[in-house]
């Protein structure tokens, strides 16, 4: 390495020299302890000091970067002193050096950090002095334009702390400091920072939507930053989204408004300003154009309303559909972006679920095979974006830019998509179409597989098995052994519950499988002459998963259910004495402190069993034992309607005077 005529070192050498010291400082303030401080931190210390003697902007930039990660540090370990002495310490190299401009930033952002760490540790005098300096430098110091900057997001975080707490009033004081500040530097910086806070008034305050739309709209046209406009995009968002909403919750007559304007037609005006806002920008901008896909899938999924309030067609009402083709047009305008497939296909979903719900079987299928359609249109456009970006990484030109956020979208629209295959599944097997089914599930455990096993993705695929194993019941058509298909479906659940012991999901979609295969069971063993071998052995797998899974509400009710179902076959067989093992074990579940009303709904049902069975058992005398008990149950302050009434029934069918 060449050096200077006088035998020091150059000034890329002193460069690279502090660099190095940058980087093993922060190592060193990371590691060492508290008690370590002084020794090699503050020598290491010493010789940036040495180095950013001359003012070099390198070397002066790496010792403000280490006096302001020493602060930042200070403040964690709640050392108030040290975090001022570093403060103190880049303010006066500020005045200083000479180069100013380079340290601004630092200083901004240590008098930012002080602000925060008063907070943090409760410290209002550091808080205090901090906001005040900062507004000192931003209102006086023409150059100190990351103060500014620094400042407008604290005073926008107020903002938003005072828009949760309902504050007006401080809100209003807060945004009238941002505004004059917004006016004093007229940076794109500080106006994104007023817009933000703009909209965070408007989301609180609907009262002032108006005034706060307005504002936007003329920082918008002062400044023509896209980050500006994407705050206002997203107020009109929030806006459409409030107004649709009371149009269809409320009475339209009386929500109208001063200037007798209807919900409705103020979400309509709402949409049309985004339209002019991404028109105006050009459709250029990505992120416009997503706001104006999430408002438009708002549109189809509010106008679905349409449905209750006029009756289902065959087809959807008008606004739906009108939604739904200006999205599709989007899309096809953008095919490649995966955010604006994730925005259409859970509009999709959404639609697809109230016209299931509404048993709309011919829209249903179409919206199904568009949804099959968009997925098969990201996948190989992923597919074919992924070959050629190994290539550039094979040629040294790197991985794709944003491919992180791609993976997670494309997971997100399968997930979607799984979601609607569910529904399909589910509404396939009520039909009794039982190829069609399967091949469904087929499809949905591809899905899972190419997501890499998404435990999100699994848990939804675990609630198809369960359905499809209750299909697989129904389609055997009554007595005789299992079908293959639910006995393979069961082990199928096993195994994926297995594989994620920590998914309450998965161990609830298990119980259940098993409760339902326990059923089952039970009637098979009435057909076979009362072999109960198969019931018994899934009540105990059900019992050994309730213990695997304590804390778990819905696998003791699944396992009562099981044991009243099996209590009550007992019975029916006269044999006393399992009947009397197994309401021991309905009482433990369903007397116990975790009980719940559903426990003890069970409860009353293998009691009230025991009652009509006490006089062919020669029990009479526990009648009026088991009575008591019903009676007990019934009289809690959080029994439900439906116990009471079932309490009620019991006693009065074994009770009443015979006529």
């Amino acid at each position: 390495m060449a050096s200077s005529e006088q035998g020091g070192p150059t000034g890329r050498e002193r460069d690279e020299l502090a660099t190095r010291l940058l980087h093993r400082l922060r190592r060193l303030l990371r590691e060492l302890p508290d008690e370590a401080v002084e020794g090699p931190i503050e020598a290491a210390f010493e010789e940036l000091r040495a180095l950013a003697a001359d003012g070099r902007g390198r070397c002066t930039d790496a010792l403000a970067g280490a006096l302001l990660d020493a602060q930042i540090l200070a403040l964690e370990r709640g050392d108030r002193g040290e975090a001022w002495r570093r403060l103190d310490e880049l303010r006066a190299r500020l005045h200083g050096s000479g180069a100013p401009d380079l340290l601004q930033d630092r200083l901004a952002a240590a008098l930012f950090n002080a602000h925060r760490g008063g907070l943090l540790l409760d410290d209002e005098p550091m808080r205090l002095a901090a906001l005040e300096e900062l507004r000192m430098r931003a209102r006086f110091d023409p150059s100190a334009a990351a103060c500014r900057v620094a400042l407008a997001e604290l005073l926008a975080d107020r903002v938003a702390t005072s828009c949760e707490d309902g504050d007006e009033a401080r809100v209003a004081e807060s945004l009238a400091e941002l505004e004059q500040l917004e006016r004093h530097d007229r940076g794109f910086r500080v106006a994104r920072e007023l817009a933000r806070a703009l909209r965070e008034q408007l989301v609180a305050f609907p009262a002032r939507e108006v005034e706060a739309l307005a504002r936007l709209r003329a920082l918008g046209e002062a400044h023509e930053d896209g980050r500006v406009d994407l705050e206002r995009a997203r107020a009109l968002g929030r806006a459409h989204a409030r107004h649709r909403s009371a149009a269809v919750d409320e009475d339209e007559d009386a929500d109208a408004d001063e200037a007798g304007e209807s919900a409705d037609e103020r979400a309509d005006a709402a949409l049309e300003a985004l339209r002019a806002l991404v028109r105006a920008r050009g459709e250029g901008e990505p992120s416009l154009v997503r706001e104006l896909a999430r408002v438009l899938r708002d549109v189809a999924v509010f106008g679905l309303g349409a449905w209750e309030s006029e009756g289902a067609g065959a087809g959807l009402p008008g606004a739906a559909e009108r939604g739904l083709n200006e999205l599709r047009l989007i899309h096809e305008r953008h095919p490649a972006d995966l955010e604006l497939g994730h925005i259409l296909l859970e509009a999709l979903l959404q639609v697809h679920l109230n016209a299931a719900e509404l048993g709309l079987d011919e829209v249903c299928e179409y919206l199904q095979a568009e949804a099959d359609s968009l997925l098969d249109h990201h996948t190989e456009a992923e597919a074919d974006a992924g070959a050629r970006a190994k290539q550039r990484t094979q040629r040294q030109l790197g991985p794709r830019a944003g491919s992180e956020r791609e993976v997670e979208l494309l997971l997100a629209l399968r997930r979607e998509h799984l979601r609607m295959l569910v529904t399909t599944h589910a509404r396939v097997g009520d039909r009794g179409e039982w190829v069609r089914a399967e091949l469904l599930l087929s499809r949905a455990r591809n899905l899972v597989d190419l997501a890499g096993g998404s435990l999100g993705m699994v848990e939804l695929f675990a609630q198809m098995l369960v359905n499809a194993h209750v299909d697989a019941g129904d389609s055997r058509g009554g007595g005789g052994a299992p079908s293959e298909l639910a006995q393979a479906l069961l082990v199928e659940l096993r195994a994926l519950a297995r594989q994620h012991l920590g998914s309450s999901a998965l161990q609830r979609h298990l119980a259940t499988a098993l409760f339902n295969a326990h059923v089952d069971a039970s009637r098979r063993s009435e057909v076979l002459g009362g072999d109960l071998r198969a019931s018994e052995a899934l009540l105990e797998e059900l019992e050994a998963l309730c213990r695997a899974n304590p804390g778990q509400l819905e696998l003791p009710r699944r396992l009562i259910m099981a044991l009243v179902n099996h209590h009550g076959m007992a019975l029916e067989r006269g044999d006393r004495d399992r009947g009397a093992v197994l309401l021991a074990r309905i009482r433990e579940l369903g007397s116990g402190p975790e009980a719940d009303d559903h426990l003890r709904v069970q409860l009353a049902m293998a009691l009230g069993n025991t009652l009509a069975h006490s006089e062919s058992f020669g029990l009479g005398q526990d009648s009026a034992r088991l009575a008591h008990e019903l009676r007990v149950l019934a009289a809690r302050k959080d029994a439900s309607p439906t116990l009471r009434a079932l309490v009620l029934e019991e006693l009065s069918e074994r009770f009443a005077p015979k006529q």
